[in-house]
């Protein structure tokens, strides 16, 4: 296959979006055209399992994959900050992860969003096969603040800190967005990770907004203030931002003559009493990556061409 023929890859991440948390799979509380879009187009899998319910271990067995135990970073559930100077706690960049076979494929690759491997100086994502970073390197940071798990600034441009202002579920759809359309007037074909930290907490939201800056400063109320409204809204907010990736990549697939997958995992814990089972959802495309999740959840499959 030349890389005239390859396909775009869109492969997205979303991080806590329980197993019914999608009105494709039955949440009549509030609606997520965008992702039920993906599902309706393509082909679920309604009885899919995956390898952990945490952040880490599953991102690990995701890049490179094997099972993440296989790599001392695998056995943190989930990496923490204080870990970061201990040997083996982070993706070995010397390892040939998904990004890095693209990326030999002949693909132009690119994170945006949510790392969790591994932190600077040692790892990151421009070590392990990716062109282009823009996130969260820890597992979680602030909506509004960007402020991370261990109180600082969480949300880099490369390996650099940037003081960008924004609601970061939208900072980093527009990012992709972005991203789709200049590299659609590319020859390389793209790889792109658009892995949200949406909707784990804090539970932060517009309507909200004030008193979520407060708590996302706070670690004691970094997991309060949470209730089906305010997820509703996240996830609402979420949904319109993977549309807006999603229609640029229909018009490079017809640009392109080939394929554009995209694809969607989740990784789901149970919070604010609306998940009971710790399941997740995953839309996704045809490509053998598992769902960043522990326990049961639901799969499909999507994709566009023109001939």
């Amino acid at each position: 296959m030349t890389t005239d023929s390859c396909p775009n890859v869109l492969f997205v991440v979303v991080d806590d979006c329980g197993y019914a948390d999608l009105s494709s799979c039955g949440q009549t509380d509030y609606a997520t055209p965008a992702l039920d879009r993906l599902a309706s187009e393509g082909v679920r899998f309604t009885q899919a399992y995956a390898n952990a319910p945490l952040c880490t271990n599953t991102r690990v067995a995701i890049m490179t994959g094997q099972y993440q135990y296989r790599f001392p970073l695998g056995l943190a559930e989930p990496l923490l900050p204080e870990q970061r100077s201990q040997d083996g706690m982070g993706l070995p960049p010397r390892f040939p992860t998904m990004p890095k076979l693209m990326q030999r494929a002949g693909y132009r690759t690119a994170l945006i969003g949510k790392w969790h491997l591994g932190y600077l100086p040692r790892y990151g994502p421009l070590r392990s096969g990716y062109d282009e970073f823009f996130g969260v390197m820890g597992a979680f940071t602030g909506y509004y603040t960007h402020r991370g798990d261990d109180g600082e600034l969480d949300l880099y441009e490369g390996e650099t800190t940037t003081d960008e202002v924004g609601y970061v579920t939208d900072l980093l759809s527009d990012r992709a967005t972005a991203y789709v359309e200049r590299s659609d007037a590319g020859e390389a074909p793209w790889f792109l990770s658009l892995h949200y930290t949406a909707p784990h907490w804090p539970w932060s939201a517009p309507s909200v907004e004030a008193a979520a800056r407060e708590r996302e400063v706070d670690p004691a109320e970094w997991k309060e203030g949470g209730s089906p409204r305010i997820y509703a809204e996240m996830m609402g907010i979420l949904d319109t931002g993977i549309g807006r990736v999603m229609d640029p990549c229909g018009r490079a697939a017809a640009r392109r003559s080939s394929y554009s997958r995209a694809t969607m995992a989740a990784n789901a814990i149970p919070r604010c009493g609306l998940l009971s089972d710790g399941s997740g959802t995953c839309s996704r495309a045809d490509c053998a990556f598992p769902r960043s999740s522990g326990g049961r959840g639901t799969f499909s499959r999507a994709w566009s061409r023109t001939r």
